[in-house]
């Protein structure tokens, strides 16, 4: 009976800790943003700061396939993948540093893009323990090449297991950490409705 009580008090201890330690996303949307009709956007290749030890590509296409979905729920159109990548190769096949944000938007036919960045990709493997923490950033810039919203986030994971090719399958499974990573970020970007055109129901309001 004593034990199972302290089994309680320590899971209660834990997620005490895990929750206080928890990260916050932290977000700006500019003074415009509502001023913009947003309807089209387009999700540019992700920048990683940090390079995964995963195959880049592979996480370069699961983060922006996440994006698009979660631009989708939220109202807009997202731009195909491959009609992106196809035109990015004669607009801005270095990156959009050169031509510029504005002229990016313009060549692709958008009202506005997403810049994804893997900031943090930090995987732990030692004995018995494994751990995989990731951060990231996102910004949406509009046709004038303003950036109306950005955000960014931190999340992790790890396991202890006796099983060594298990711990190494954890660190490769990375998606679901991903998925939270960028749901995360999404939630903080006003829906495609609450944009300029459209009065919400406190707007009526005299």
């Amino acid at each position: 009976m004593a034990l199972k009580k302290c089994r309680r008090i320590l899971v209660v201890s834990l997620l005490v800790l895990l929750l206080g330690c928890a990260n916050s996303v932290r977000h700006t949307i500019s003074t415009t943003f509502n001023d913009v009709r947003l309807e089209t956007v387009a999700v540019l290749p992700v920048e990683f700061e940090a390079t995964p030890l995963a195959d880049s590509k592979l996480a370069d296409s699961i983060i922006r396939k996440l994006i698009n979905r979660g631009l989708a729920y939220k109202g807009y159109k997202p731009l195909p993948l491959e009609v992106v990548n196809e035109r990015m190769k004669s607009i801005a096949p270095e990156g959009v540093d050169g031509p510029g944000y504005k002229t990016v938007v313009e060549m692709l036919g958008a009202d506005a893009v997403l810049y994804p960045v893997i900031t943090e990709w930090d995987e732990d493997l030692f004995i018995l323990y494994a751990s995989l923490v990731i951060a990231g950033r996102i910004e949406l810039y509009g046709g004038d090449g303003e950036r109306l919203w950005s955000a960014r986030y931190k999340t992790g994971d790890s396991i202890f297991k006796f099983d060594r090719a298990y711990l190494e399958l954890f660190l490769e499974a990375y998606e679901p950490l991903l998925e939270r990573l960028i749901d995360t970020i999404l939630y903080t970007l006003p829906s495609e409705k609450d944009g300029a055109g459209y009065k919400r129901y406190f707007d009526w309001l005299p």
